[in-house]
């Protein structure tokens, strides 16, 4: 038994020593191959920046505990509990992509500053017809393609880029958490407003109705002075009052958070604190030649391989099937 695999790993030796040609052909064609293919891929340079949410900022602890009051009420407050979780939806946003299309930025080798939308495509003019919308798109279909956000339990974020400019990789990071930190202030803020104006009509329409209720216990005394006399009176004085009392916790509640939420309006304090700013990659990320190589000659090498294990199964039928036309 040992004999016949030695016989056959000899024979398969002489079979790919006699198809020495086609193999190295197959050997140089895919090397160069993925030579060229890993020079004339685009290099891409990939830049991290990492940041941590401000502890100082109590302003989400507010907002969701004013959240927690909208909601009992009826009111969509429950969307403003766990923003964090949102970033990235946010940074690919029209309204962010927008903003960030027109930031200027200094290439290296470059005399001018130019805007993002121009880097990504040089050929955009303000005179297309539909200059707006492409230049968002772009922005937008980079920052989904090429951004990401890693979001760790401590708190800690993460934001990469990829770029065909070392120094942009770098810049445009810096430059979103800058302009993504104005960003989600000014929208934390208009979300402030919301609720402040929510809770200060709640507020109003509880005032009103524990007012009224006081009203009902004057005018039930006024009418009912011997109410003491009367089992089935006292019970209704005893309800009314119940009434009085739970609609004076449910103001008292309501004006703490309107008070809350008036100084959540008035905040100004950092969502993001930048913890190391991204620098320029020295090497790119992409295209990675070396895999690229190693891919393309291992294909290759098994396509060769292919062919030889065909080329040997067809020599070896060849005799059978000229037999069987012959007869």
């Amino acid at each position: 038994m040992e004999g016949n695999n030695e016989i056959n790993i000899l024979k398969w030796i002489y079979l790919f020593y006699k198809n020495k040609l086609l193999l190295l052909f197959f050997l140089v064609m895919s090397g160069l191959y993925g030579v060229i293919t890993g020079f004339l891929e685009i290099k891409q340079y990939e830049s991290v920046l990492t940041l941590v949410q401000n502890q100082a900022d109590k302003q989400g602890s507010a907002l969701s505990r004013l959240g927690g009051l909208a909601s009992s009420f009826g009111f969509g407050g429950g969307g403003l509990v766990n923003e964090t979780e949102k970033y990235e939806d946010f940074i690919q946003s029209r309204n962010f992509a927008e903003k960030l299309s027109e930031e200027t930025f200094l290439l290296k080798g470059d005399s001018i500053p130019l805007p993002l939308y121009k880097i990504l495509d040089p050929e955009l003019q303000k005179d297309d017809s539909n200059f707006a919308i492409k230049k968002t798109n772009n922005v937008v279909g980079h920052m989904k393609e090429n951004f990401t956000i890693e979001i760790r339990k401590n708190g800690i974020i993460k934001m990469t880029t990829l770029t065909p400019y070392p120094d942009l990789s770098a810049k445009l990071l810096n430059k979103t958490a800058e302009l993504f930190d104005a960003f989600y202030r000014d929208y934390q803020g208009k979300k402030s407003l919301e609720m402040r104006k929510f809770v200060e009509k709640r507020a109003l329409d509880l005032e009103k109705k524990l007012r009224l209720s006081e009203e009902q216990l004057k005018v039930f005394k006024e009418k009912n002075q011997a109410v003491v006399q009367s089992p089935r009176l006292m019970l209704e004085m005893e309800r009314i009052k119940r009434q009085i009392s739970l609609d004076m916790k449910l103001f008292m509640t309501v004006k703490t958070e309107l008070e809350m939420a008036k100084i959540n309006e008035q905040k100004s304090i950092p969502i993001l604190k930048v913890l190391d700013p991204a620098i320029p990659c020295s090497s790119p990320k992409t295209p990675n030649k070396r895999l690229i190589l190693v891919s393309s000659i291992a294909v290759g090498m098994a396509i060769a391989f292919l062919l030889v294990f065909l080329k040997e199964y067809y020599r070896k039928l060849r005799p059978i099937l000229s037999k069987v036309f012959i007869e």
